[in-house]
């Protein structure tokens, strides 16, 4: 009402735009997740949100003016009334509190006055000196929010996200890096944080990403792998050795007769060669390659085992003569590599003459260099083979 025996109603329209300000990420509330980060504790994820708010708006309204019996009343003790449609700018504030129901829905109690930038809300202006001041009125809101984005997602919206609690996330998370960076549970060299495999044994091959080397690709790793370096893509057995069906010492892929009988001496094709007399054993298993370093013709320590069974098998064989084939990678000239490869056959073959007594007119030489690549890796093309021959 206003004054004695008079009312007005003046329904309004606003739109506007407001600038919210979530006092629940103030300091306090920041202090409240430090607290709890340097005690070891979580801070529960928030329910509630409280807000302030203002910002600028536009108001359309028409005041009507009546008395006790509902006449409408255009002047007041001779004052004109401004009724009739009409628009002002307005100065919304206020605050309100959301409840959480969901990740998509939010329950919300909001209060705001809003002041006009004049002075007929009503339809009355005082226009007296000092005395002419603008009209304000408030709203009480209850509101529902829906919270748009995609279904299901495990990210909180915004409005709810703590500024604090993010950068603590983070600084754990770079923690947890860090950790990783400087442990390496299963000893092998790798920090953790770029380890495939955290459970390589200990003193394993490996490869820079912590998994088991297989140098050969043939899926058994090279500690478990009897043939490190197998042809390529070649069928291997549990213990990473080519298949052999016949068991006449060369893998089924270079053997050209598959079914020789047990004990048979052939050559490097797995043909049956022609002895003098009966053998009471055949080669047995394929005699094992002899790999160099690169650039390098001389043998590794490590090769020495491999030596004694080339050496072995040989005595048992008196009758047959022994091809010792050189072979090269593909890096550098032909002429280089040919080189390469006759004085890596001549160190093998001076090893098992030197130390087991072999003639070397057993052996017959044979540069290859780098004209026959058995595979795409570098290192399994550095070999000598001896394999059995005809002449």
């Amino acid at each position: 009402g206003l004054g004695d025996g008079y009312y007005f109603a003046s329904p309004v329209t606003q739109a506007g735009i407001h600038v919210y300000w979530n006092i629940s990420n103030s300091a306090f509330s920041m202090n409240r997740h430090l607290q709890a980060k340097s005690a070891g504790q979580t801070m529960r994820d928030r329910r509630f949100s409280f807000y302030l708010f203002s910002g600028l708006a536009m108001a359309w309204y028409s005041p009507s003016f009546y008395d006790l019996d509902d006449n409408p009343v255009s002047s007041l003790k001779s004052t004109p009334l401004q009724l009739g449609a009409t628009s002002q700018v307005v100065l919304p504030v206020g605050f309100g509190t959301k409840f959480k129901l969901s990740k998509m829905l939010d329950l919300g109690f909001e209060y705001g006055i809003n002041y006009l930038m004049g002075d007929n809300l009503d339809g009355f202006v005082y226009d007296f000196p000092g005395q002419k001041r603008n009209d304000h009125y408030s709203n009480l809101d209850i509101n529902l929010s829906v919270k748009l984005g995609k279904k299901g997602s495990a990210k909180e919206h915004m409005e709810w996200i703590q500024p604090i609690q993010t950068v603590l996330d983070d600084i754990e998370a770079l923690n947890q890096d860090m950790n990783r960076l400087k442990s390496d549970v299963d000893g092998d060299g790798v920090s953790d944080y770029f380890d495939r495999d955290l459970e390589t044994a200990e003193g394993s091959p490996i490869n820079p990403d912590g998994t088991l080397r297989d140098s050969d690709n043939d899926g058994i790793p090279d500690d478990a792998d009897l043939e490190p370096f197998s042809d390529y893509q070649v069928e291997v057995d549990e213990f990473g050795r080519a298949l052999d069906d016949d068991q006449d010492g060369v893998p089924n892929h270079k053997d050209l007769a598959s079914n020789t009988p047990e004990g048979s001496v052939v050559n490097f094709q797995g043909i049956p060669i022609q002895t003098d007399g009966e053998s009471s054993m055949g080669i047995g298993n394929r005699l094992p390659s002899i790999y160099f370093e690169f650039s390098q013709s001389k043998i590794l320590t490590t090769y020495h085992d491999e030596l004694l069974t080339i050496a072995m098998t040989i005595k048992d064989f008196p009758d047959v003569s022994w091809e010792v084939r050189g072979f090269c990678d593909a890096i550098g000239n032909d002429l280089i590599n040919d080189e390469l490869a006759s004085q890596r056959i001549q160190s093998v073959i001076n090893h098992l003459n030197e130390n087991y007594q072999i003639d070397k007119s057993s052996f017959q030489p044979i540069i290859i260099g780098n004209k026959e690549l058995n595979s795409p890796y570098d290192a399994i093309n550095r070999r000598v083979d001896i394999v059995p021959t005809n002449n």
